[in-house]
Protein backbone atom coordinates (compact mmCIF):
# COMPACT_ATOMS: atom_id res chain seq x y z
CA UNK A 1 0.00 0.00 0.00
CA UNK A 2 1.15 3.67 -0.74
CA UNK A 3 1.03 6.30 1.54
CA UNK A 4 2.31 8.84 -1.26
CA UNK A 5 4.95 8.73 -4.05
CA UNK A 6 7.81 7.92 -2.01
CA UNK A 7 6.25 6.16 1.01
CA UNK A 8 5.25 2.26 1.05
CA UNK A 9 3.77 -0.08 3.32
CA UNK A 10 4.31 -3.58 3.51
CA UNK A 11 1.76 -5.91 5.66
CA UNK A 12 2.44 -9.53 5.34
CA UNK A 13 1.24 -12.83 7.24
CA UNK A 14 4.14 -15.08 6.93
CA UNK A 15 4.01 -19.23 7.76
CA UNK A 16 7.22 -20.47 9.28
CA UNK A 17 8.41 -23.63 9.89
CA UNK A 18 6.30 -25.03 12.99
CA UNK A 19 9.44 -26.40 14.51
CA UNK A 20 10.74 -22.88 15.33
CA UNK A 21 10.28 -21.19 18.62
CA UNK A 22 9.56 -17.54 19.48
CA UNK A 23 12.87 -16.27 18.94
CA UNK A 24 13.97 -18.12 15.97
CA UNK A 25 10.62 -16.31 14.59
CA UNK A 26 11.17 -13.01 15.69
CA UNK A 27 14.86 -13.21 14.11
CA UNK A 28 13.35 -14.27 10.66
CA UNK A 29 10.74 -10.99 10.92
CA UNK A 30 13.48 -9.07 11.35
CA UNK A 31 16.04 -10.46 8.68
CA UNK A 32 12.84 -9.77 6.62
CA UNK A 33 12.03 -6.37 8.01
CA UNK A 34 15.70 -5.57 6.74
CA UNK A 35 15.76 -7.22 3.44
CA UNK A 36 12.63 -5.73 2.50
CA UNK A 37 13.90 -1.81 3.22
CA UNK A 38 17.67 -2.86 2.40
CA UNK A 39 15.41 -3.25 -1.62
CA UNK A 40 13.18 -0.36 -1.65
CA UNK A 41 13.82 2.92 -0.03
CA UNK A 42 9.94 3.67 -0.36
CA UNK A 43 9.74 0.91 2.00
CA UNK A 44 8.61 2.98 5.36
CA UNK A 45 6.37 0.93 7.25
CA UNK A 46 6.46 -3.13 7.65
CA UNK A 47 3.58 -5.14 9.52
CA UNK A 48 4.65 -9.29 9.39
CA UNK A 49 2.66 -11.23 11.72
CA UNK A 50 3.37 -14.93 11.81
CA UNK A 51 0.12 -16.87 10.36
CA UNK A 52 -1.61 -19.26 12.66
Amino acid sequence: MFFGPQRAMVAAEVTFDPDLVTEEITDRIGEIEAELEATDSRVAMIYIEPAT
